[in-house]
């Protein structure tokens, strides 16, 4: 009993000790839960944008499904996204997820590869301007880049770790490379730095110690191996989908020409490719845009950073280099093919170490004067309260999407039928009501006509109409469609002369400049609740409208009419389906184990 006292005394001492002490982990601990409680915060609350609910949406369901890839690849992000889903529920914090959670803990991966390229003191800044930086907390959203750059970062820090204490090519880092690349292909604008140094190694093994060379010639086979093994799944997908019906996926199509015509139409006009004479209007609009808009500070600092490290280029070691190489060719190469916010938050946590190294030098400047301590803190605290002011809005309120959502999972049972204001964004339609009986507007006029036919067998049920306020809930193309408009403002008057029941949902979460689609505060959306008599046979048949760019939702219905639905036939196919869902099991699992390794 005094030996187990003993050891609880011991603990309790230990805790005591470090709570008392000036170890930095008590900082760094600080530092991701302030980063941590902002990105919960926005990503619960801001509203979200278009591409949102596309992916969102099309995650719903395919963990059940569960195919090869999907039409915008991805297949990891699209498993776990959905896992979020059915453990937590739809929300916005559960289709944001991914960006959450390991946009979250990119801080930490921040800290340990900025302290083991330069020092802790580096290390606790970058942390801390990522814990804060208002582009990466406001786009923490349904997209898969910070999930994928959490990837990179770990691969990065195990690749410069092995190479700095051994001098060894890491063939684990290649194993967290996979997983990015099963979450975006973007990453592999990343693998191309990543092969270019392991080129570099190479060489150098070559010139100078043959042995190391031969072992490093081994471990670079396996990288490569791994890299090519992990993208199997995404390859089969396409293959099968070729052969069957002439089409690859969106990515593919887009990038390698291949059948881009099946994917025209509105929305899915994602550009040309990469486009390198674009690279100066896309790079201008990129650092003015969106950096200098959403992160000014980052921004400024992260320039002044690279610009110390530039100074003195022959003296920086494989790991300085290997960021500044990485951050250049990738942000030149996706600003020639593509200008979207979410795409450039992968450069934020990059960024966030170079404007370290700045106020680190520049901290060592004014040493001389009297209180630097008080110069050096103030700054900090200007900047943090700068970042916090910036995105104060989903701070402190809801986005009425979100709102929505949670309001007819208590109010709508499976037996109520909803009818959805055409003029809300039919992604947001069907990502809030994906489990409920719900339909279109424009299909409206049409039901009610079955149900008044003779031959109808009706039904009275409750009946709600969900009216988009502002006239346009996320088109962005209502004003440009006055039929669409009046047609709709009919039913509405209809249901608001019978309605019992009226509730307002208030907007919210919009970020000034940013996300103004809601006005906080302002009625988002107004539900109108009434009881009618309707002919429930054609619900079934509803059930068919879910749909949203090519996809039935949730995903798991109706998934042999999918237009990526096909048959595997053969020995050769079927040991190709085998074996490359074999591989994505893996990397799902190395993506749950990760956060803890």
């Amino acid at each position: 009993m005094g030996e187990l006292e003993s050891g609880k005394n011991s603990l309790v001492d230990k805790f005591v000790d470090f709570l008392f002490s000036r170890d930095e982990r008590k900082l760094l601990i600080a530092i991701l839960v302030l980063g941590l409680i902002l990105r919960f915060l926005v990503a619960s609350n801001v509203p979200p944008v278009a591409d949102e609910m596309v992916h969102g949406v099309h995650a719903i369901g395919v963990s059940e499904l569960k195919p090869l890839s999907t039409m915008t690849q991805g297949p990891v992000w699209f498993y776990l996204t959905d896992m979020a889903y059915r453990i937590f529920g739809v929300h916005l914090i559960t289709a944001r997820f991914l960006a959450f959670f390991f946009g979250s803990i990119s801080i930490l991966l921040v800290y340990l590869l900025a302290s083991m390229i330069f020092n802790k003191k580096i290390g606790l800044i970058a942390a801390f301007l990522l814990a804060i930086s208002p582009f990466h907390i406001t786009w923490a959203a349904s997209y898969q880049d910070q999930a994928m750059m959490f990837f990179v970062l770990m691969a990065s820090y195990l690749f410069i770790k092995d190479y700095k204490k051994k001098g060894k090519i890491s063939v684990l880092s290649s194993v967290f490379l996979g997983v990015a690349l099963l979450i975006k292909i973007i990453t592999g604008v990343f693998l191309i730095v990543f092969g270019a140094f392991i080129l570099g190694i190479l060489y150098k093994n070559y010139k100078t110690d043959r042995k190391l060379f031969k072992k490093n010639i081994k471990r670079a086979v396996l990288f490569g191996a791994i890299i090519v093994f992990s993208f199997v799944p995404v390859l089969a997908y396409n293959y099968f989908l070729y052969k069957e019906k002439g089409i690859v996926d969106l990515v593919f199509a887009q990038f390698l020409r291949i059948n881009p015509e099946f994917y025209t139409g509105p929305g899915l006009a994602h550009g040309e490719g990469f486009v390198p004479n674009k690279l100066p209007k896309n790079l201008y609009s990129v650092l003015t845009v969106y950096f200098l808009k959403e992160d000014p500070i980052l921004l400024f600092l992260s320039a002044f950073g690279v610009i110390v490290l530039l100074k003195k280029w022959r003296e920086r070691q494989m790991g300085d280099i290997l960021l500044l190489i990485m951050f250049f060719f990738a942000l030149f190469f996706i600003a020639s093919a593509i200008v979207l916010q979410t795409h450039y938050t992968s450069f934020i946590p990059l960024m966030a170490i170079f404007g370290a190294v700045f106020i680190a030098k520049a901290s060592d400047k004014v040493k001389r004067f009297k209180n630097y301590r008080y110069i050096f803190y103030g700054a900090i605290i200007l900047i943090l309260l700068y970042n916090v002011y910036s995105i104060r809005e989903p701070l402190t309120s809801k986005s009425a999407i979100d709102k929505m959502r949670s309001f007819s999972d208590s109010s709508f049972d499976k037996d109520t039928f909803i009818v959805a204001d055409s003029r809300i964004y039919r992604g947001t339609s069907v990502w809030m009501f994906s489990d409920k009986n719900y339909v279109d507007s424009s299909y409206f006029p049409q039901i009610m006509q079955l149900s008044n036919a003779k031959e109808a067998k009706t039904t009275p049920i409750k009946v709600v109409f969900i009216e988009c306020v502002s006239d346009d809930c996320g088109w962005g193309t209502i004003k440009d469609q006055p039929d669409l408009n009046q047609s709709v403002e009919v039913i509405v008057e209809a249901f608001r002369s019978i309605s019992t029941k009226t509730e307002n949902i208030s907007g919210g979460g919009s970020v000034e400049g940013v996300r103004e689609s809601e006005i906080t505060g302002e009625p988002f959306f107004r539900v109108y609740e009434t009881v009618l008599s309707v002919d429930t046979r054609v619900f079934p048949e509803l059930k068919k409208t879910h749909n949203h760019f090519f996809y039935q939702i949730p995903r798991n219905e109706f998934p042999k009419d999918a237009f990526d639905y096909y048959t595997v036939n053969g020995f050769f196919g079927n040991l190709l389906n085998s074996v490359s869902y074999l591989i994505l099991y893996f990397f799902i699992f190395c993506a749950f184990v990760s956060a803890i390794y």
